[in-house]
C-alpha cells in the first residue's frame, strides 16, 4: 500500500471572498485577463473587471480607485468580479 501524495507546491494567502454588494476599491490593474481585465487590491486579493468603460482606464499597471459592486455571477470566469461604474486614478503616496 501507498502513502498518498501530499501537494507541497506554494500557496498563495488570500482573503475571504467579498460579499456582493457596493464597494469602493483600491488596486492594481495586472493585465489584460479573458475576457476581463485582472486587478489586484491592497490586501492582496486578486479580482476580475467587468465594466461599461473604456478598456484604456484598466491599462496594466494603472493604480486606480474603483467604484461599483461586487457581483456573483459575471462573464469574467477569473475568481471575484467588481462591476466597476467609475475608475480614477489612485494619488500616488
Amino acid at each position: 500500500m501507498t502513502a498518498p501524495v501530499q501537494d507541497t507546491s506554494p500557496k498563495r494567502e488570500t482573503s475571504a471572498p467579498p460579499v456582493a454588494g457596493p464597494a469602493v476599491v483600491d488596486a492594481t490593474i495586472t493585465g489584460p485577463g479573458a475576457p476581463c481585465p485582472l486587478a489586484r487590491d491592497t490586501s492582496g486579493r486578486d479580482f476580475s473587471i467587468q465594466s461599461g468603460l473604456s478598456a484604456s482606464v484598466f491599462a496594466t499597471g494603472a493604480r486606480l480607485r474603483l467604484t461599483g459592486r461586487w457581483i456573483d455571477f459575471s462573464v469574467c470566469q477569473q475568481g471575484p468580479t467588481l462591476m466597476v461604474d467609475n475608475a480614477e486614478p489612485v494619488p500616488d503616496p
